[in-house]
């Protein structure tokens, strides 16, 4: 059987703005428990630009490159297991 998509393609099309959109600005949401973020360090997607507004939503905040593109866990998959393995047993003492 052929994939396909359950929601009508134009459905998507119409939904793109709000689906690429963030509706907060920083300040009016914060979570300011431990959060780890993994870059790749290939990746575009998490940049210069982009981590100070990111430690304004998660104030404690870890970033860990990983030599790898966008999908961290798909193309280094034990040291991202390592490094998310590590960031719960710290967060657990």
């Amino acid at each position: 059987m052929p994939l396909r998509f359950r929601i009508p393609l134009h459905t998507i099309g119409a939904a793109i703005p709000e689906l690429g959109s963030f509706p907060y600005e920083p300040g009016e949401r914060e979570w300011d428990g431990p959060t780890l973020f993994i870059k790749g360090t290939k990746s575009k997607y998490i940049n210069d630009r982009n981590i100070p507004i990111a430690k304004e939503f998660f104030p404690n905040a870890t970033l860990e490159p990983l030599e790898a593109g966008h999908w961290v866990h798909a193309e280094k998959p034990n040291e991202f297991k390592q490094l998310v393995t590590n960031f719960i047993k710290a967060d657990s003492h």
